[in-house]
């Protein structure tokens, strides 16, 4: 049988894939030639860090892990070992986008969608200097790929998986429940943009499964850490 020939829309995602590799590959080595120390937020995430637990005082506590993981499995404290998962973070946030896209709407446009992302500012910047944002994003993603396989199934175990991504990064930056009013927004749409009750429950007790450590934390610490976000 003659072999199928790779359409455009084929070459240009493998085009993409490479390129998002390969510039997360450039980022992480380039994190070896900055010649700057931690900066404030980056230090307090990094002490954070030594002292592990399920909140801090300005932040929820998916950074310090992080963080904490890294330099570990490094077995170094220096600067590029605390800021390396910022460029990988990012990175594999290209990825779940690029499989977002193509489940959206073609290969063609999740190509372009990785390519778009892994070229904006904010993940230029994110990958030399580790933030919360970072942290949240690949979660947050993961989370937008599982649910729109949900809609499409009406799955309950699915859409229980998208919570818990979700509830993931909610440990890493509260504005993860932003995610809730997207879905709602969506709602208004079509119903086939609708992932159903059941769905939407199990999607909810997900979420409530993962960000519950937090929650807990700050419920026996005069909820410290959600006083400060909303302040």
């Amino acid at each position: 049988m003659p072999r199928n020939e790779p359409t455009a829309s084929d070459r240009l995602w493998t085009a993409a894939l490479a390129a998002v590799i390969a510039v997360t590959a450039a980022r992480v080595a380039s994190l070896w030639l900055l010649r700057t120390e931690l900066f404030v937020d980056e230090a307090q995430y990094w002490l954070w860090g030594q002292d592990l637990d399920l909140g801090y005082y300005s932040k929820p506590p998916m950074i310090a892990w992080v963080i904490r993981a890294a330099t570990e499995l490094a077995g170094s404290d220096a600067a590029p070992w605390v800021r390396l998962p910022a460029p990988l973070f990012h990175g594999i946030t290209a990825l779940l986008l690029m499989a977002a896209g193509r489940r959206l709407a073609g290969a063609r446009v999740g190509a372009l969608t990785g390519i778009v992302y892994v070229s904006t500012p904010l993940a230029a910047l994110g990958s030399v200097q580790i933030s919360t944002d970072t942290i949240l994003f690949p979660f947050f993603a993961l989370a937008f790929l599982l649910y729109l396989r949900a809609v499409e199934t009406r799955g309950a175990r699915v859409a229980f998986l998208a919570g818990l991504a979700l509830g993931l990064g909610f440990l890493a930056k509260y504005a993860a429940v932003y995610f809730a009013l997207g879905a709602v927004l969506a709602a208004l749409a079509p119903p086939r943009a609708r992932p159903g009750w059941q769905a939407a429950g199990a999607m909810a007790a997900g979420f409530v499964l993962a960000a519950m450590p937090n929650l807990a934390w700050n419920a026996v610490n005069g909820l410290t850490t959600v006083s400060h976000s909303a302040t």
